[in-house]
């Protein structure tokens, strides 16, 4: 069975204290949040083709048969940059023979 052990502390330091564990806290999911939004930036149509050198009927054919993924936004269709980053290194190991 735990112990439980109740300590007096001052309302300050428990502030303190609390204030600390959330700074923290916030820091790590802000350093998460971060990463994820670099990941996640959209690039349009016109972005992916100049990247992979391909035309726009090429990249809708891709799109069409899943190799790269699109995303409707309203009437726009957009890309993720790391989808688009999965794809040119998939091409890159086939082109390889990996």
């Amino acid at each position: 069975m735990e112990t439980l052990k109740l300590v007096q502390v001052t309302p300050e330091s428990l502030a303190e204290i609390v204030k600390n564990a959330v700074s923290s806290e916030l820091e790590r999911f802000s350093d998460l949040f971060k990463k994820s939004e670099s990941d996640s930036e959209y690039l349009t149509r016109e972005e992916v083709c100049k990247r992979l050198k391909i035309s726009k009927g090429t990249l809708n054919n891709r799109s069409r048969s899943g190799e790269i993924p699109s995303h409707k936004v309203g009437r726009r269709v957009l890309y993720r940059n790391c989808e688009v980053q999965e794809y040119i290194n998939g091409q890159k190991r086939m082109s390889y023979g990996e």
